[in-house]
């Protein structure tokens, strides 16, 4: 029996597949299975797949399923026997570690039942930015559990098989939100204390191929990464030839021995930068409303 299983769901795009199955497969923790479901693929998806000649890896070629292909991904799940469940999808990498350090936290902290770790997200411009969704904050978790509010990815989440013979399998009703609402039961109906979102960030998550070609780093982070100077943030900007993914220019530098221990050495100096920068934007508009507060104060005063 494997220690993990890993479900990786995908649909027609065996160039992003194939780079995430291999970082499934260069995983440091090597005893594992990996169950590739097919969700009504029309190219040759299952053919590249059933080229691997890694005894780990099963395909499941199957028609597709409605929406997201959930009922599909039970019929994996089913017939999955590793001690521990892990998710994973066709167009994300997974760092080396991933596994290993969730399955060691399970196995330390027995009372757990699911852990989520954190993930690096990477724009279509190669920008790197730090997934802070942060569960330990009592608002958040309420919202989180209310299903108004998340972040994190299915592909972040470790949870013991046995959460299936407890919790039941995901909701093959829904055409989406599958692995929140599974999450959600788990967290609500496993008891007090039996989750942990780790900071270990393991995961490079992409925005899908299917969706707009436009970039998701906006807001407060875009403005941060125009406007920062520091030479930290040249870490968390990568550059690449014209035509070659995302995906392949992270998986390309991920070869490489000092990348990723170079990102993680420098993202908590990132995230202190971020804070001050957010801190001085707050201050500037609070003398703003302050600026307002005392015109208005005057004009008051004037028409009186």
């Amino acid at each position: 029996m494997p220690k993990v299983s890993v479900l990786l769901p995908t649909y027609n795009a065996p160039h992003l597949l194939k780079i995430a199955l291999d970082s499934v497969l260069q995983q440091d923790l090597g005893d594992l299975e990996c169950l590739v479901v097919c969700d009504g693929c029309t190219d040759h998806t299952a053919e590249m797949v059933r080229s691997y000649t890694d005894p780990r890896v099963v395909c499941y070629d199957l028609p597709k399923a409605p929406g997201f292909g959930y009922a599909n991904r039970n019929i994996a799940m089913k017939k999955a026997s590793g001690e521990y469940m892990s998710y994973m999808t066709h167009d994300n990498v997974m760092m080396k570690d991933h596994l290993s350090t969730a399955v060691a936290t399970l196995e330390q902290e027995r009372q757990l039942d699911i852990v989520f770790m954190r993930s690096l997200y990477v724009s279509r411009e190669l920008t790197i930015v730090p997934n802070t969704f942060a569960l330990h904050d009592p608002v958040i978790l309420a919202d989180f559990l209310d299903l108004k509010r998340n972040r994190i990815h299915s592909d972040c989440t470790v949870h013991r098989r046995s959460c299936f013979e407890r919790f039941g399998y995901w909701d093959a009703t829904l055409e989406r939100g599958g692995d929140w609402e599974y999450w959600r039961r788990v967290i609500k109906n496993g008891g007090p204390n039996n989750f942990r979102q780790l900071n270990h960030f393991s995961l490079f998550r992409f925005i899908a191929f299917w969706r707009d070609r436009t970039s998701e780093v906006s807001g407060v982070w875009k403005r941060f990464y125009q406007e920062c100077t520091s030479e930290t943030l040249t870490h968390f900007q990568l550059s690449s030839e014209e035509g070659v993914s995302e995906q392949q220019v992270i998986w390309d530098m991920c070869q490489k021995p000092d990348f990723v221990c170079t990102l993680r050495e420098n993202l908590y100096p990132l995230l202190e930068l971020f804070a001050i920068f957010q801190d001085r934007i707050l201050s500037h508009r609070l003398r703003v409303i302050n600026n307002l507060e005392k015109q208005i104060e005057n004009y008051d005063q004037r028409a009186d």
